[in-house]
């Protein structure tokens, strides 16, 4: 036995007990064979011996010690003391009562045992050098996730269990007593429709350009950040954070922004300004300073705020901006280098890539994005709403997103107030319909419309 084996995470007891069990009754396969697989065994001979099990298993053949060492024999497998070893094994167990604690310990040091070889190539990786630090990042948490998420592979339950779970979320939501159940979007109508943003949720919120999408993202943001305390996250990839400021501050003291930029401030504004900051200052919102496109540099800082206890909402402005990268050594330099994708790969690669971080991560992501031009052709009765088929990039945006939400005016041209309309056009848990509300330009707020 090599030293690499004398220290690894396993169980002798445990993996001879399984399969000593399999031996004297077959039907403990039942319990065995749907969740261990061969490299779950570290013991060369166990693992043999387990791969003509479950092969046998698998066939509907009869698991006897015969058969498996006919199975062994016919995979080159057989030795001189095979046969007195099976003999042994079915001999060691006194009892096949412990078989689902003992399948826990070896699925345990098997998880365990994948840790320790990623670690000693990660180790061996950093002393070489020759992988560039970001590729290793991102590698190491893709494995690391990868092995955490063995933990619940091939795991399933009655729907008697299901039932249980569900009818206990029925009976927290009634106690709430009409109270919202997610996240408190800030308008009226829409909480009625969504019931509130639900963690695990992909909302896109569509808009051609001037309509005004970000502002009302950014209106959303406040607004929960201010009802609830929720901690969010905001990427923007056309506004610096410097101009995201100015636009809160805007919305928050009801000064218009355009005297904000100017500078043109009378007393009366100073002082609504200064009530502003000091309540932006009490919320928990994070602005991206990194201005990175990359996908995959967006989930590494969200995973991070999320361990940190410091996410419950993201918003990405928006998505047809995000890349997807590679990093590269050149002349013994890292660079960044955008992946040679259609437009119609990368959107459906981003926009799969944020349901399963909403997912992940267990919280509700808005993402902002374009639509084309059709609206403002008009459809074939003329009228200028959009379609979901107007969703710009790819069909995997309708696709993956739970909630689509389409923002437009019916004259796209007008610059002052106004009603605009905000189109709950795809909601995969509740109702769907229009939304009316009046936006206030000047100082870039939302709100709900009382016409």
């Amino acid at each position: 036995m090599s030293m690499t084996q004398n220290i690894v995470p396993f169980s002798k007891e445990a993996e001879n007990y399984i399969l000593g069990s399999i031996l004297i009754d077959e039907t403990v396969a039942n319990d065995v064979c749907g969740v261990l697989n061969e490299n779950d065994f570290h013991l060369p001979e166990n693992q043999k011996i387990y791969r003509v099990i479950k092969t046998l298993y698998l066939d509907r053949k009869d698991i006897t010690i015969i058969n498996i060492i006919e199975g062994l024999k016919s995979i080159g497998e057989y030795k001189d003391f095979t046969q007195s070893y099976l003999f042994e094994l079915a001999d060691s167990v006194p009892t096949v009562a412990n078989v689902e604690s003992y399948v826990t310990v070896i699925r345990e040091k098997s998880i365990a045992r994948d840790l320790f070889y990623k670690s000693q190539d990660i180790s061996s990786k950093i002393l070489k050098g020759e992988v560039p630090i970001s590729d290793l990042l991102a590698e190491t948490e893709k494995d690391v996730k990868v092995i955490a998420n063995r933990q619940s592979v091939g795991n399933m339950e009655s729907i008697s269990l299901g039932m249980d779970k569900v009818f206990s979320m029925i009976e927290e939501n009634r106690q709430k007593a009409g109270q919202l159940i997610g996240w408190d979007t800030g308008y009226d109508k829409l909480n009625e429709y969504t019931l509130g943003f639900q963690p695990g949720e992909l909302i896109v919120l569509a808009a051609r350009p001037g309509v005004g999408k970000s502002a009302f993202a950014l209106n959303v943001a406040r607004k929960m950040a201010s009802n609830t305390g929720a901690n969010i996250a905001f990427f923007s990839l056309e506004m610096s954070t410097e101009q995201l400021i100015m636009r809160l501050l805007s919305t928050a003291s009801n000064v218009p922004l355009s005297a904000i930029r100017k500078g043109e401030l009378s007393d009366d504004d100073s002082t609504k300004l200064l009530g502003g900051r000091i309540m932006l200052d009490s919320l928990n919102i994070y602005l991206d300073v990194t201005a990175s496109t990359n996908v995959d540099d967006l989930k590494v800082q969200c995973r991070k705020l999320r361990r940190e206890g410091k996410l419950d909402f993201i918003v990405i402005d928006y998505l047809q901006l995000l890349s997807v990268h590679k990093t590269v050594k050149e002349n013994g330099r890292e660079k960044s280098q955008s992946l040679n994708m259609s437009e119609y790969d990368k959107i459906t690669y981003i926009t799969r890539n944020l349901k399963l971080l909403a997912l992940e991560l267990n919280i509700p992501i808005l993402a902002l994005s374009q639509l084309s031009r059709n609206p403002e052709k008009g459809n074939i009765k003329g009228k200028k709403e959009p379609q979901l088929s107007d969703l710009r990039g790819s069909g995997s945006i309708e696709q993956d997103a739970d909630i689509v939400l389409f923002l437009y005016a019916d004259n796209p041209q007008e610059r002052g107030d106004r009603v605009v309309t905000l189109d709950v056009a795809k909601n995969r848990q509740g109702e769907t319909g229009k939304i009316p509300l009046f936006f206030r330009a000047a100082c870039t707020i939302f709100e709900n419309y009382k016409g």
